[in-house]
């Protein structure tokens, strides 16, 4: 192998890595929202009752309960978008190689294609078996240089996509999350104050 095809190779797998890290910590990220997300529900009593009270209070001032219901819209609006893009960000992607245009190769270096899992198999143990033979698998393994780094950038698109999607529901999530926090904080403090 030349020394272009070794660095060609090496720049594709440590790209393959990276992004896969990336993918793990936007997870991990999504999971912390999602938990911070929940506490509402198991506050949604004392939650109630600080916005009715907010709202009794806006009553007395011209207009103002208009705005506290605004808010309260914003309020449950936001928590509903960050926690539907936080599921929706967690939650797998189709298959991204139907969003790689070009040529698609074989998918051997992640292998998705190798199994089909029934609905029956997530809750049972079964007998399913791969849709190949070691030997039939053994000849889709890509054995030309060129093949290897086309599979390599395959992958690497795929992951690519994977991120993007993911970087973006993150990202939007976080913003709704960060509206939440806004329109609790401003209703809490009209229940006190008005």
């Amino acid at each position: 192998m030349s020394k272009n095809n070794e660095l060609s190779i090496n720049y594709l797998y440590n790209s393959i890595e990276d992004i896969q890290g990336v993918i793990r910590a936007l997870d991990t990220k999504l999971n912390y929202l999602l938990v911070i997300l929940m506490v509402p529900l198991t506050k949604f009593n004392s939650i109630y009752k600080i916005s009715f009270d907010a709202y009794k209070k806006a009553l007395s001032y011209y207009a103002l309960e208009y705005l506290v219901v605004l808010i309260f819209i914003f309020f449950v609006l936001s928590w509903v978008f960050a926690f539907a893009l936080a599921i929706r960000g967690i939650i797998g992607i189709d298959n991204p190689a139907n969003h790689v245009y070009g040529t698609k190769q074989k998918g051997t270096f992640y292998g998705g294609y190798l199994y089909k899992i029934s609905l029956n198999e997530l809750f049972l143990n079964s007998t399913t078996q791969s849709q190949q033979n070691i030997e039939e698998y053994l000849l889709d393994v890509p054995e030309e240089i060129e093949s290897i780094k086309k599979e390599l950038v395959f992958e690497q698109m795929k992951l690519i996509y994977i991120r993007s999607i993911k970087m973006a529901r993150h990202r939007y999530a976080f913003i709704f999350g960060i509206i939440w926090v806004i329109c609790g904080g401003v209703i809490w403090l009209a229940s006190l104050s008005l």
